[in-house]
């Protein structure tokens, strides 16, 4: 589920800053909080080179070497929704914005593929395109609730890569070869979460903490057989956020018993305050439906 924090939240951390932050912060907050924006924009910019990520990434842990105030960047609190005086819920953020159309992109492919793999036609397209629009949707609103305090488990689960309502489909109405096509896809697409969760975990660490290459190698091995444990179906079978904050606390332990061979008390003790800083984001962000699952 860590994989899941890591994915939405990452995307924050260039975000904004809390009230009074260049007053509470040493020489070099200003310079390294501008870093992590350009961080969060190169995220999201398919045209940006890794050399110009790699640079930004140096030079951020070069600032946070030289003031140990600087490792542990302040979580950006979600916004709050902002109604106008009919009471609507508010115009979503320009993160939200974003993520919602990098989503769209990457849902208009899949149904692409998967429509041409299992050779759909006639009825049977219609139905698919109907309920795979309809996970599109969900996806959709999953995006624009968690930056508004309003997700759910299952809003966390369908953006890490869950399609509950798709599987099922395939399952009650292909034939076999169809089926195989389908499980093959998304057997694919499994392997793809993993190897790009492991290597923004990867990224995320380097980011706090000055890691040599064998640091990284170990590093990346920690996180990809996590990742492959921790799959988004699973926040499908809990009953609510009780249970959610106890797999977090789980899958967080996990994670720091096995770095602690690989890492020096100094960037176990930064990867520490600064997961549980995301960690408390995460939490932050289940709305009140969520509390009654």
């Amino acid at each position: 589920m860590k994989t899941v924090i890591v994915a939405l939240l990452g995307a924050l951390a260039g975000a904004g800053v809390v009230a009074g932050f260049y007053q509470l912060y040493p020489p070099g907050a200003a310079e390294a909080e501008t870093l992590r924006q350009e961080l969060a924009d190169a995220r999201f910019d398919r045209d940006t080179s890794l050399a110009a990520e790699a640079r930004l990434r140096e030079r951020l842990a070069e600032l946070r070497n030289e003031n140990a105030a600087l490792a542990v960047a302040p979580p950006v609190p979600p916004p709050e929704p902002v109604a106008d005086a009919e009471g609507d819920e508010g115009e979503e953020s320009p993160m939200a914005e974003i993520m919602k159309t990098f989503g769209k992109a990457q849902s208009d492919l899949a149904f692409r593929t998967l429509v041409e793999r299992m050779a759909l036609g006639g009825e049977q397209l219609e139905e698919f395109k109907s309920v795979f629009d309809a996970m599109r949707k969900k996806r959709q609103e999953a995006y624009a609730t968690m930056f508004n305090k309003g997700a759910t488990l299952e809003h966390f689960a369908i953006i890490d890569g869950a399609m509950p309502d798709v599987d099922a489909w395939v399952a009650a109405n292909l034939d076999e070869a169809a089926q195989e096509e389908y499980a093959a896809y998304r057997s694919e697409q499994e392997q793809n979460r993993i190897d790009r969760k492991a290597n923004e975990e990867l990224m995320w660490l380097g980011t706090i903490a000055n890691l040599d290459a064998e640091q990284k190698d170990a590093a990346f091995e920690v996180f990809a057989s996590h990742v492959a444990g921790e799959p988004p179906e699973a926040l499908l079978e809990m009953s609510g956020p009780d249970e959610f904050s106890t797999y977090l606390d789980d899958v967080m332990g996990s994670r720091v018993e096995a770095l602690t061979p690989i890492l020096d008390e100094a960037q176990m003790e930064i990867y520490q305050q600064q997961a549980q800083a995301w960690r408390k984001m995460a939490e932050g962000m289940l709305g009140e439906a969520a509390a009654g699952d």
